[in-house]
């Protein structure tokens, strides 16, 4: 494509250069860079694009796109001058991929909790109504026999796009995204036309980065704001959680219809004579489209919400209710929530992604409901992160588990020792002595596994589906079912361990 034709639609701009060169495809990383590529310069968190004009153009970049007047290397023909980078990248990215047709339909999952596990649901139902669809978030990409890992829960604008149009090469009739609150502040989902966006819930988490629980908010507002306000914003729906008092607000900001799901009697969609059991939970849901008995083979209630909000999504878009009751009676979970490890052993171990204080609340609630011993969580908390839910989750664990273990979870760049002294300063005496710190996560677990009897259940939260674990700027391939599997193979003598109430 020509360089002219590729930046017509760009409303702002100044081409210095030859606007006839051809363009053989777009790159955000100068690493990435091809002969007679098109290097478009965007800030991210840690690095400026802009800096790496010369490695690109030493790659072959034949073309930068910037939002500063800076001298450029003489292989490069052609500059683009915008206001912001960022923003044209989302409106060169839809025109080079085409994905400006609409004719795959998009639908969103947001919220603090849940996100992973509803789209899951969603995707596992359109399959079973012989539906095409791909997936996009905490898991990576999939699309048919296609897999593909992905950095974050919501790759940067050109890899969404670069995967939108897989999905519609294999006339997928549906992609559904994951829309993290970064991503949706960072701009990452700029040019998808959403039809349904889904809103799980909002707790505490990523207070990091959005520092007060307002602008959290603001970032989840961002996606239902952009459902549209024309003609055809009829036609697209905005599914919320009535139970959630942030809801309201939400639905304040969007224009498209409002479907509410819920335990409540105000919300259109509703469960009632929920049974939880060890194995299953059943439910009845009573719908404008008529009521259904459903039956999931998975417990907690958190688990009630997501299947809802899978539900109502799957109603919106027609499929009867038969159709949606039997996919979510064979619905088997989602890699890392909730899952567990296979021991031969007569206790339980349970892997779950809980890494915030509500994830970790209903992942110990719905555990305990089927263990007849001692429940022993293996937990620690995400460093570089927001440091305040640190003593909430020790707290959490310690009021609710027979035996904790603190231990690393990714730490990054901080040091173990610091992120376990926060978790142990909002601990009381009585809570500490139920705890011990194990700062290794092998030895972690280890140790949980040698403690452990009949009818007792280990839960390992914090990383569930992740086979890498960052300690130092390190990573280091580790998933926390192999550590389960190493450590029912070991014997010996396990190190580094201390009771907290010793810790000075």
């Amino acid at each position: 494509m020509q360089l002219h034709c590729l930046v017509d639609a760009l409303l702002v701009k100044t081409i210095i250069g030859d606007a006839d060169i051809t363009i053989y495809d777009i790159q955000t990383d100068s690493r990435s860079v091809k002969p007679g590529d098109l290097f478009v310069c965007v800030h991210g968190f840690k690095v400026d694009g802009h800096d790496f004009i010369e490695e690109a153009a030493r790659n072959g970049a034949a073309a930068v796109v910037i939002q500063r007047e800076l001298p450029l290397p003489k292989t490069i023909a052609a500059a683009v001058i915008v206001p912001d980078t960022y923003k044209a990248l989302a409106v060169l990215a839809n025109i080079w991929y085409g994905n400006d047709d609409n004719s795959t339909k998009l639908i969103g999952i947001t919220g603090t909790n849940g996100k992973t596990t509803t789209m899951h649901m969603i995707h596992h139902v359109l399959r079973f109504a012989r539906r095409s669809a791909g997936m996009i978030g905490t898991l990576g990409f999939r699309m048919g026999a296609e897999h593909e890992y992905t950095r974050n829960t919501t790759p940067d604008v050109l890899t969404i796009q670069n995967y939108l149009a897989r999905i519609r090469k294999q006339n997928g009739e549906y992609a559904l995204i994951e829309a993290s609150s970064h991503g949706l502040e960072l701009g990452r989902l700029r040019g998808c036309d959403f039809r349904t966006v889904v809103f799980t819930n909002l707790t505490h988490d990523h207070l990091d980065f959005h520092h007060t629980m307002e602008r959290y908010l603001a970032s989840k507002k961002l996606l239902f704001a952009q459902l549209g306000n024309g003609h055809e914003s009829y036609r697209k729906t905005a599914v919320l959680n009535g139970d959630d008092p942030a809801s309201a607000e939400i639905a304040s900001h969007t224009s498209a219809q409002v479907l509410r799901y819920g335990l409540k009697e105000h919300a259109e969609i509703t469960a009632h004579h929920i049974d939880m059991r060890s194995d299953k939970t059943t439910f009845t849901v009573r719908t404008p489209w008529g009521d259904g008995e459903f039956a999931l083979p998975l417990t907690g209630i958190h688990n009630v919400y997501n299947a809802l909000a899978a539900i109502s999504v799957c109603l919106v878009e027609g499929l009867p209710m038969q159709a949606i009751r039997e996919g979510l009676s064979e619905f088997d979970g989602v890699r890392g929530r909730s899952q567990e490890v296979p021991t031969g052993k007569p206790y339980r171990v349970v892997v779950d992604y809980a890494h915030n204080p509500d994830g970790l609340n209903a992942i110990i609630h719905a555990t305990k409901q089927g263990v007849k011993g001692k429940l022993l969580v293996v937990m620690g908390s995400r460093g570089d992160r927001d440091r305040e839910k640190r003593p909430i989750m020790a707290r959490l664990a310690s009021d609710h588990a027979e035996i904790v273990i603190l231990t690393s979870d990714n730490p990054g760049t901080e040091h173990p020792d610091s992120i376990l002294s926060d978790m142990i300063n909002g601990l009381n005496v009585e809570q500490r002595d139920r705890c011990l710190v194990i700062p290794d996560r092998q030895h972690a677990v280890l140790q949980a596994v040698s403690m452990a009897n009949a009818n007792d259940c280990i839960l390992i939260t914090g990383r569930g589906h992740e086979n890498e674990l960052e300690i130092g700027g390190r990573r280091a391939v580790m998933s926390d079912s192999d550590i389960v599997i190493e450590a029912l193979e070991k014997h010996g003598t396990i190190t580094q361990m201390f009771n907290i109430s010793e810790k000075k």
